[in-house]
């Protein structure tokens, strides 16, 4: 089996640099594509992301713009992946309900915690890296673990199923967020659709509830959370469920149990909090084709990323330095000082509907899920060859005929809604 390199931060790759070829399963050739991205982590004092795919966790460095390992290959499926503070650790849950954290140097498992949900909202580090959290999708309890040794420390019991409800009654479990404090102390939750709850770690103890909903409509719930800088303070992203998007930003007194503040006019896409070093409050608000990043204490822009495909992921640093957004053609990452990385993910991340070999020309020809066109691949090279034949995005699936000069898709050929096979010719 081909292995990647161990990952040494900040250190170019001296071996294999071919990612096409690292852990691949036995007989395997190449692997010409990264997975159906999940979820991503970054760690801001190493300058490093984790990408969760249904292949594995890729790792890649800002500096280098390269992906440096690749983890958890074994079963794949990871949903959900966290990087600690000072990015030594990374945690990851896959579909088998599996939490492994592992050394980040040198990739090695420390301890695996088996018989967790199969579906993770939410999983969190401690900034003192002591302790690792997760939140089921929806049901269940919020449970917190010692990184280590993967000793269960606590729990917390969710108020019974929390489902949201959406066009013809169909019922499903809501994502809820979970955020540990800066000192470490306190951790907040989604108790139940409506409220949130602050607990103290070690004594258990409820320190607030936080009715989030107040004024709103029931169709509602928390999307987004973060403490302040001085654990005094929690903002909260509530979304409307009908239309999932911003409905207002509630920041909270936690002492006091009172809302202290409302914004309601700045956002209007899914919206992601987080607390700038300086106790200023900053936001993704997070659209089909963009990502706007605001300060909403100052009620100021900041900056703003085009995107061509819709949006996979998005996550930010602890000091809200970074933000990283993945989508299924490229990641970008835009920094306080407001300039923007942009890596290109050269294959495909969705699976393929339509895929065939030409023999004559030792090529693989595939078509997309998120992709407007078909792909070639050359077999022995293993990378993409000829220009792509684009198609209208309605077009799904596509073959080859048997004299291999003739491609058949079906597409949209005459609107509205009307679909036929369309010819192209290869040779």
């Amino acid at each position: 089996m081909q292995d990647n390199p161990t990952y040494k931060p900040n250190q170019s790759q001296s071996v294999d640099t071919d990612v096409t070829t690292w852990k691949l399963p036995d007989g395997a050739i190449a692997r010409l594509g990264r997975g159906v991205i999940r979820d991503i982590a970054i760690s801001s004092e190493k300058r490093s992301f984790a990408v969760a795919t249904h292949i594995g966790t890729w790792i890649y460095e800002l500096d280098t713009k390269q992906p440096v390992a690749l983890l958890d290959t074994e079963r794949g499926m990871v949903n959900k992946v966290a990087l600690s503070d000072d990015g030594q650790w990374i945690a990851t849950h896959n579909w088998d309900g599996i939490i492994i954290v592992r050394e980040m140097m040198t990739q090695q498992c420390v301890t695996k915690i088996q018989g967790w949900y199969k579906n993770t909202s939410r999983l969190a580090f401690s900034p003192d890296n002591q302790y690792i959290a997760a939140s089921g999708n929806g049901y269940g309890d919020i449970y917190v673990w010692h990184t280590q040794s993967g000793k269960h420390i606590v729990s917390f019991r969710l108020e019974g199923r929390i489902e949201g409800k959406r066009k013809k009654d169909e019922r499903y479990p809501l994502l809820y967020p979970i955020c540990f404090s800066p000192d470490g102390q306190l951790l907040a939750y989604a108790s139940d659709k409506f409220t949130l709850t602050v607990r103290h770690l070690k004594s258990k103890k409820r320190i607030a509830t936080l009715p989030t909903t107040l004024h709103l409509s029931s169709n509602c719930y928390v999307y987004g959370l973060v403490f302040s800088p001085c654990s005094q303070l929690l903002a909260a992203s509530i979304q409307d469920l009908e239309t999932q998007k911003n409905i207002e930003v509630q920041v909270w007194n936690i002492n006091k149990e009172v809302l202290e503040t409302t914004y309601t006019d700045i956002c209007r896409g899914r919206v992601l909090p987080a607390y700038s070093s300086e106790s200023s409050l900053q936001v993704a608000d997070i659209y089909s084709n963009k990502v706007v990043m605001l300060d909403a204490t100052q009620r100021e822009k900041l900056g703003s990323i085009e995107i061509q495909t819709s949006t996979q992921a998005v996550n930010v640093s602890s000091d809200a330095q970074l933000w990283v957004i993945v989508t299924s053609r490229e990641i970008n990452v835009w920094q306080a000082d407001s300039s923007i990385t942009v890596i290109p993910i050269q294959e495909p991340s969705s699976p393929s509907n339509s895929m065939f070999f030409s023999q004559s020309d030792n090529m693989l020809i595939c078509k997309y899920w998120s992709e407007s066109s078909i792909i070639f691949w050359d077999i022995n090279q293993k990378e993409r060859i000829r220009p792509p034949i684009s198609v209208n995005s309605n077009g799904k699936k596509c073959t080859l005929s048997p004299c291999e000069e003739l491609l058949a898709i079906i597409g949209e050929i005459d609107k509205p809604l009307k679909f036929g096979v369309l010819y192209q010719e290869l040779k």
